[in-house]
């Protein structure tokens, strides 16, 4: 009992001291995780990452659009899933993090029948993603 209870004072305490569950999951592992699921085609757990006000700016491709209502965000992770399942290749990923939040960017590339290269841009607060920017990245050609 008494080790109960010292566990319980210790998880409150971390939670009081930094705003966030001592469990949370790294913005990295987050950003993984959210990949992962959109390869796979796994539109609820996409959209169980997005706070109450998310934004979505899809910039290129036939998607292209800014996205906003939790309606249209269902729509558009729906489509995407259209394409079937999807192999996700991360080749960067750079965090940037302080108290008030997090950005990570992401340079990956989904496969499946054509290649989508994407520069993804997360921002979190609060361990949930309020706003992302979806820019379909193509090579250039020199």
């Amino acid at each position: 009992m008494r080790l109960h209870a010292l566990s319980a004072f210790v998880l409150t305490s971390a939670v009081l001291m930094t705003g966030a569950p001592a469990f949370a999951q790294s913005h990295e592992a987050l950003a993984r995780t959210r990949i992962a699921a959109i390869a796979a085609g796994s539109v609820n757990t996409v959209l169980s990452a997005y706070a109450p006000d998310a934004d979505l700016q899809w910039v290129g491709g036939p998607l292209d659009g800014h996205y906003d209502d939790p309606v249209e965000l269902r729509d558009v992770w729906s489509r995407f899933a259209g394409l079937g399942p999807l192999s996700a290749n991360i080749a960067a990923m750079t965090i940037a993090e302080n108290p008030a939040g997090a950005t990570v960017t992401v340079d990956v590339t989904f496969e499946g029948k054509q290649a989508i290269p994407v520069r993804y841009v997360l921002l979190y607060r609060a361990g949930l993603l309020v706003d992302e920017i979806w820019q379909v990245n193509p090579p250039h050609a020199h």
